[in-house]
């Protein structure tokens, strides 16, 4: 398999850490310094070096067992940094000693013993088993009994049993394990239980190595966009209503007018990796032909996306080859699989795969997750990571582990981080768009309704807020930041948490009565209507959102509630501002007058946005009245390294109406 991210460079993250001895003539202490130097083509987004220190007394050979969790890197980082080593130093200081010596230096996968798992999660209908293959290796040069012990917390209902219970391993020597777990037939869909299984080396409990295990009960397919009493619902509305039955006029004119693509032939790009087999909008159309299969039953919907699915799956030319499936780009591939997994989501139970076909759809989606899940250990924040993270979510939901959908969500990059770092006290996403705000939103909403399933209320949950400047932990995105841009946040913290429902309050103050929001930063001044508000109030029904809703013409099908009230909007009849955004606008209040007949200015002060930051430092950037704006500064897209977009987009008069000493 290809490994074009890290090109020479070695991949230390299947190691616990480095085990080695030294010789000490004299008894005395040791300083004992061990560094990894990062391939410097990754420097940029990386430590260029991280040491860990430590101590030794004795004399003699004295072993040493350094695990990487001493590294002085980020732990949020740590992951990433040891995927691109290229040098490994280790120093050596003891001044009672003038000859020192080092042997049998290694990379080890535990102090004595190691326990690992190409997969720690599973389900099982209630009343069934699954059973789990681990692997238990001998680290050290001496033989050992090792005992296999299941560590529980007492309320257990799962059974658990593992064979054998008790090895004997010579010295290196790795041998294979089994866990089996018993269902009650008395669980309800979706519970899940861990097992924690210990190893514990020739009676030394305090070198006892541990594994986690997440074992599920099932919850019928399709669940990742709605349950099948959610598909009902739509179903409902498109009997019932005249707006419903043209949006799925809408899916199927898509669904039947698509041609599944070949895809491309294994070749390479100029950079050296594979270039992708489908394009972006792939993942887009297989979910529409999804949509579009689930509301009707046309088996010809179905296979269109079996045809897809057997060419990205393909052992010979497929993803497991290329390791690129529809993008070449994160945020590409992102989407791509998001549309793939939910639309495989959609026909699961329509039996069209083979028993080997879904080996293979499983050993694409847990390579696709796994390399997700390494790809996001740099510490990075922002609508990309949350692209590839969200796809990556659906893939290990229809595979319903839930040792992935839990690394997901709560690894310092996945999604509850995203929410924490990168959402702002204000309810502002970091880049300051509209666009983005609405996006981003959309995507959390869309993995909580398909957690909803499993018993997990993350619309509703409030994350502690951010409470550094910076979002991210990337050097290229902390100060002085790309191309001169500032990534930090302004503003004061006036709250302690943020949660997902602030991000869709964040942008009503700042509509008109037409629901058009002024332009700030890249986003050009432009309406918000119905659709990216439909899912806010099918999770929230929040009269402000109806509102918004009824501005629009066109109704979103899977979300859309029939039974929307007639609301009226309060929040755009007030002045408003957001500290962190750093954006104030001014409505006047003379009594009698139409809203579209008051007087708006809008003042930006605040955050730049990181890579779509102007630097519109306390400008302003909006006059209106009747719905014509008096000032609006224009945008166009030239690219970030392009000068035309540093001088003239950015700090022109076309950016700001404030000119200083004529520049």
């Amino acid at each position: 398999m290809r490994r074009e991210v890290y090109g020479d460079a070695f991949d230390f993250t299947p190691y616990a850490g480095l085990a080695f001895e030294v010789y000490l003539k004299k008894a005395s202490t040791a300083d004992v310094r061990v560094t990894l130097k990062v391939d410097p083509k990754d420097m940029d987004a990386l430590n260029p070096a991280s040491t860990a220190q430590v101590k030794v007394l004795g004399r003699g050979w004295q072993k040493v067992f350094v695990p990487w969790d001493l590294l002085d890197v980020h732990a949020a980082q740590r992951e990433a940094a040891l995927q691109f080593i290229k040098e490994l130093e280790i120093a050596v200081d003891s001044p009672e000693n003038k000859v020192l010596k080092l042997r049998n230096v290694e990379l080890t996968k535990g102090g004595k013993v190691y326990l690992d798992a190409a997969v720690r999660g599973r389900s099982a209908p209630a009343g069934g088993s699954v059973s789990y293959e681990l692997e238990l290796g001998n680290t050290t040069d001496e033989p050992m009994s090792v005992q296999l012990l299941v560590q529980t917390m007492g309320w257990e209902s799962m059974i658990v049993s593992v064979e054998p219970s008790a090895v004997e391993l010579a010295p290196g020597e790795v041998q294979a394990c089994r866990v089996n777990v018993a269902l009650p037939s008395t669980l309800p869909e979706g519970v899940r239980e861990k097992q924690v299984l210990l190893a514990v080396p020739n009676g030394d409990g305090a070198a006892a190595e541990k594994i986690e295990l997440i074992t599920a009960a099932a919850v019928p397919f399709p669940n990742v966009v709605f349950t099948a009493d959610g598909w009902q619902q739509v179903r409902d509305k498109i009997a019932a209503y005249d707006w419903a039955k043209e949006g799925l006029a809408e899916y199927e004119k898509k669904a039947s007018a698509w041609t599944v693509p070949e895809g491309r032939p294994v070749s390479f790009l100029p950079t050296g990796e594979y270039q992708a087999i489908f394009t972006k909008g792939e993942g887009d159309r297989v979910y529409e032909c999804g949509i579009a299969y689930r509301l009707t039953g046309k088996e010809e919907y179905a296979q269109k996306i079996v045809q897809l699915m057997r060419r990205l799956i393909s052992p010979e030319d497929g993803y497991p080859v290329t390791l690129h499936g529809g993008g070449d780009s994160f945020v590409a591939e992102g989407v791509f699989f998001q549309g793939v997994a939910r639309a495989y989501d959609m026909i699961r139970d329509a039996g069209l795969f083979t028993a080997e076909e879904e080996a293979l759809i499983e050993q694409t989606f847990r390579l696709y997750i796994n390399r997700c899940i390494a790809g996001n250990q740099r510490g990075g924040i922002g609508n990309w990571n949350i692209a590839e993270i969200t796809g990556a979510i659906y893939a290990a939901l229809c595979l319903q582990d839930w040792h992935l959908v839990e690394t997901l969500l709560t690894m310092p990059t996945g999604i509850k981080g995203q929410i924490s770092h990168g959402v702002m006290g204000d309810g502002w996403w970091y880049e300051c768009a509209v666009g983005y705000n609405l996006w981003v939103a959309t995507e959390f909403c869309e993995i909580a309704i398909a957690l909803e399933p499993w018993g997990i209320n993350l619309k509703d949950k409030r994350f502690p807020v951010g409470t550094t400047a910076h979002y991210s932990l990337e050097p290229d995105r902390r100060r002085p930041g790309l191309y001169g841009m500032s990534f930090d946040k302004w503003g004061a913290l006036e709250t302690n948490s943020v949660g997902i429902k602030d991000m869709w309050d964040a942008v009503l103050p700042f509509l008109d009565y037409r629901g058009v929001l002024f332009a700030i930063n890249d986003a050009k001044e432009d309406q918000v209507t119905a659709k990216p508000y439909e899912i806010a109030y099918y999770l929230y029904g929040d009269p402000e959102y109806a509102a918004v809703i009824q501005r629009g013409d066109k109704r979103d099908l899977l979300y859309g509630d029939p039974d929307l009230p007639d609301a009226a909007s309060k929040a755009i009849a007030v002045s408003s501002y957001a500290d962190n955004i750093g954006a104030v606008l001014l409505r006047s209040q003379t009594e009698g007058r139409e809203q579209r007949e008051q007087i708006q200015a809008a003042l930006h002060y605040g955050t730049h946005g990181g890579y779509h930051g102007h630097f519109d430092r306390t400008g302003l950037v909006h006059l209106a009245r009747y719905g014509r704006s008096f000032y609006n500064p224009e945008m166009f897209w030239y690219g970030y390294g392009s000068y035309l977009y540093k001088f003239l987009v950015q700090t022109s008069m076309t950016k700001n109406m404030v000119v200083v000493d004529q520049k």
